[in-house]
């Protein structure tokens, strides 16, 4: 096995990429055949190299739910308070887009990078971060069934339904 590559591997007793700052994870560094992307590995060596960076990082999007296939793109919303991370992914082949606001994600603060089946949504804002990680949470607890129950979930915690202005974070 390549050397640290455990780290980023769930085993049957953990979940899959929980929210991560650098003190919790820790990669080492790994040089990969880019033969392993066919297996998912991808996914978690370049959330390994953000943690070892020091960026904060949680999975989101379908991935944290059971509804999911294996065409699903891997999600992760990072906290870039410097707001560096863009213009150096896009140094190392990452594009703008992915999963962008679209319209469906209103009043977010972010840059959504794609690089493969791998998607960096990218906040400068704590109070973005919070919200994104109190909505992944939710979305996993509630485990909805499609992307609109997502989304929904999304905008309320977000403040984008009238339902949701009854309430303040």
């Amino acid at each position: 096995m390549i050397s640290g590559l455990s780290t980023y591997l769930p085993t049957p007793s953990t979940s899959i990429m929980p929210s991560l700052s650098p003190a919790v994870f820790s990669s080492g560094s790994t040089s990969v055949s880019s033969s392993l992307s066919g297996l998912g590995i991808i996914p978690y060596l370049e959330v390994g190299k953000l943690v070892d960076r020091g960026y904060w990082v949680k999975r989101t999007g379908s991935r944290v739910t059971t509804h999911f296939t294996e065409a699903s793109d891997h999600d992760y919303v990072v906290f870039d308070p410097d707001c560096k991370l863009e213009k150096e992914l896009m140094v190392e082949g990452w594009e703008l887009g992915g999963s962008g606001d679209n319209g469906e994600l209103t009043g977010r603060i972010f840059s959504s990078l794609k690089k493969g089946k791998t998607n960096f949504i990218v906040v400068v804002n704590e109070d973005q971060w919070k919200k994104w990680v109190i909505a992944t949470n939710l979305i996993k607890a509630l485990d909805p069934e499609t992307k609109e129950g997502r989304v929904k979930i999304f905008n309320t915690v977000f403040g984008d339904t009238p339902d949701s202005r009854a309430v303040e974070f």
